[in-house]
Order: C-alpha cells, then sequence, then structure tokens
C-alpha cells in the first residue's frame, strides 16, 4: 500500500470521482463524508492547511481509503498546532474520519492511522470529533498511541453527540399509527387540517432560478428561531451562509435537495431544509416565524415533509444532532450516537491544549447542571470565553 499526504486544493479536487466510489464501498457511508459536502466545508471554514491522508493499491495505484483532515493552530494565549477532520463543527455533520473499502479496511486505517502519527506528526493535539465510539479508525490511532508509550496522551470520550432517528413506515396511516402516541397522532391531523381549511400551503423549491432568494429567506427564518431558542445574538456567519448556498446549490442539480416552506396568507411562515441520501432523509436546518407559532405551523410544515419523504420511498429520516424532547414525540427512537477521540502530545502546548479542553468540559458540565434560568446567560458567557479559548 502506498500512503500520500495532500495538502492543496486541486490535489483535493482530483480525487472527486474515486472518493465517493470508496465511500459508496465503506461501512462508513454517509452524507457528510462525501467529496462536495467536504469540499464545500473547507472552502467556507478552512482555515491554515488541508492534510488528506490517502492510502492507495501499490500496484494498480487504486484509492482504498481517505482520512480528510486538516491542521490548524488553536488558541489565543497559546496556540496549539491541532490536526482535525474536515466537516467538524458549524454545519451538523457527524459520522466523520476515515473511510475505507469493506474489503481492505483492516489494513488500510492501521496504514492511515500510523501516516497520521508519523508523517503527518507535525501536531500538538489531535481531535476526531463526531466519530462513532466503535469507529475502527479512531481505535487504531488510539492502540498505536498507546503502544508508542509517554509520547502522548489519550482521551476517549462516547455518547456526547446523538442523532436520533425516526423508522418511516410504507404508507402515512401506518406511520401515524406505528410511531406517534395517540395524543400527538390527533394533534397532528388537527392541525394539518385546520391549516388546509386556511389555505395554508407547502411550497417545495425545485429549480435554480427559485433557490438563492428562497434559500436567503429559509436562512433568515432558522436565525429568527434560533434568536428565541438559544440566544438574542445568535447568528449565521458569513462563512456559514457561504457553505449551505454552495451546498444547496450542489443538492439541487442533484435532485437530492428537499427544501419547503409552509404559506400562509401569502407569506413563507416557516421553513424546512432537509437533504435524501440513499434511503433516508436527512433533517438540516429549519424554522419559524414565531407570530405563527399559535397555530403550529412548524408541525404542520414537518408533517407534510414526513408525508413526502415516506411518498418518496426513504425508510427511516434523521433528525439531526440533539435529543430535544420534541423529536421523541414524532417517534425518534432510533438513536446514533457519536463521540470523540482527543490526543495530545506531552509538548508544552500539547498539554496546555488538554487543560484548556478539560477546562470547557468542565464548564459545559457546570451549565447542564445549573438552575434551567441561568443557563442561557452562563452558556452565552461559556461561548465568548470559549470562542477566545480555542479561536483559530
Amino acid at each position: 500500500m502506498r500512503t500520500d499526504l495532500i495538502t492543496d486544493e486541486r490535489s483535493f479536487l482530483a480525487l472527486q470521482p474515486d472518493w465517493d466510489a470508496v465511500l459508496s464501498a465503506s461501512n462508513q457511508d454517509v452524507p457528510f463524508l462525501r467529496h462536495d459536502w467536504l469540499l464545500q466545508w473547507w472552502r467556507a471554514f478552512g482555515c491554515r492547511e488541508l492534510a488528506i491522508v490517502t492510502c492507495s493499491d501499490d500496484g494498480t495505484g487504486e484509492l482504498l481509503g481517505v482520512l480528510p483532515a486538516y491542521r490548524c493552530n488553536v488558541g489565543v494565549a497559546w496556540s496549539a498546532r491541532t490536526l482535525r477532520l474536515l466537516g467538524e463543527g458549524r454545519c451538523g455533520s457527524s459520522g466523520l474520519g476515515a473511510f475505507a473499502r469493506r474489503d481492505a479496511e483492516a489494513p488500510v486505517f492501521e496504514r492511515l492511522a500510523r501516516t497520521t502519527l508519523d508523517e503527518v506528526g507535525q501536531w500538538d493535539a489531535l481531535e476526531l470529533r463526531y466519530v462513532r465510539p466503535e469507529a475502527a479508525f479512531a481505535h487504531a490511532v488510539a492502540d498505536q498511541l498507546a503502544a508508542r508509550g509517554g509520547h502522548a496522551t489519550v482521551s476517549v470520550k462516547a455518547d456526547l453527540f446523538a442523532r436520533p432517528c425516526i423508522d418511516l413506515q410504507d404508507s402515512w396511516d401506518a406511520y401515524l399509527a406505528r410511531s406517534l402516541s395517540h395524543a400527538m397522532r390527533q394533534d397532528v391531523r388537527r392541525c394539518m387540517r385546520r391549516a388546509q381549511e386556511a389555505g395554508m400551503t407547502v411550497e417545495a423549491i425545485t429549480s435554480e432560478e427559485m433557490l438563492e432568494a428562497a434559500l436567503d429567506e429559509a436562512i433568515e427564518i432558522h436565525e429568527i428561531r434560533m434568536r428565541d431558542v438559544v440566544s438574542p445574538q445568535f447568528t449565521i456567519t458569513t462563512a456559514q451562509r457561504q457553505f449551505w448556498h454552495a451546498v444547496c446549490r450542489s443538492l439541487l442539480t442533484e435532485d437530492r435537495l428537499r427544501l419547503s416552506f409552509l404559506v400562509a396568507d401569502g407569506r413563507r411562515v416557516a421553513c424546512e431544509c432537509q437533504m435524501r441520501y440513499r434511503e433516508t432523509r436527512y433533517t438540516m436546518w429549519g424554522g419559524f416565524l414565531s407570530d405563527w407559532a399559535h397555530v403550529k405551523v412548524s408541525k404542520v410544515l414537518f408533517a407534510a415533509s414526513l408525508q413526502d419523504a415516506i411518498a418518496e420511498g426513504c425508510t427511516s429520516l434523521d433528525f439531526g444532532l440533539g435529543e430535544m424532547r420534541y423529536k421523541s414525540k414524532w417517534g425518534a427512537t432510533r438513536i446514533e450516537r457519536f463521540g470523540m477521540l482527543l490526543a495530545y502530545r506531552t509538548t508544552l502546548p500539547g498539554q496546555l491544549a488538554r487543560g484548556r479542553d478539560a477546562t470547557v468540559v468542565a464548564a459545559q458540565r457546570a451549565i447542564d447542571s445549573a438552575p434551567e434560568g441561568m443557563r442561557k446567560p452562563l452558556w452565552n458567557l461559556a461561548q465568548g470565553a470559549k470562542g477566545l479559548l480555542r479561536a483559530r
């Protein structure tokens, strides 16, 4: 096997056909590892230097596996050279990390792990976030670090992030009967009936001509909703807008974008942005205008999205990261969890980074255990401090 380190975007771009073919033939096949998703992520959020490791067959040159990663400096008061996964944070990705053809997984992951620690070894901290706790590559890295003795300290944390999923039935009526409680089922039917009587309609965005302006409006609705539930200062950044525009254009071209609005009195009052991958719908984000909350427009639109997903043959709906209570009301019972592997070299920057991250985790636990009325102001304060500590 041969390994190569890709550090420029042109070489990254050239990998696209082989990259997606290997992903499709892997056990790690999720939309967040597709070439275009990670390319657009890098163009919007990337900083410093790509550090993509590829593994190929020596004789044929055939691509066997990939570790999509990048290097950056993290910290203001002190700076730690950090190796991270492409796609982490800011866009709801999970299931990140290396992927390889099923028939070559073990040797490929062993080679990718060794290359990560040796040839891509210019790092003080290694962050593998949003990976499955049982991920073979993360364990290969941890095993090799352990075998090397005191060169680094390793922290493996599981069950930190969850993506609840709904198992869809073969018809809308079957879904309502088998997945929802009697009270929820009655409420959904009542809300949809009232919306129809009020003349509300669902508008699906299906053309490039409609997309750009519609996407800006959907992002604004989402931002308004997040200010209500997260923080009055919540803002969609320029980089996030760039990413969503690029990704949604690509998804639309592939007929995988499912962007819809609920229209009431000629006004878009709720939005739902989803994508299809294989037989699964993935909820990316959504929102609604608070002055329409009394008629449950979000529930109406989400129910319409579920109906559409069932009609097009999807077998599940991925609810996105987070275990909010409303998700269980829709029958979200299949919970996929993701954790992270953190490793810190015994260099001074590496150990300072370890202390910094431990402080962030402790602060998060303190916020989670605080009285409910204190959580939001404490969270806002912590976000500012975290941004300073982990600035890139």
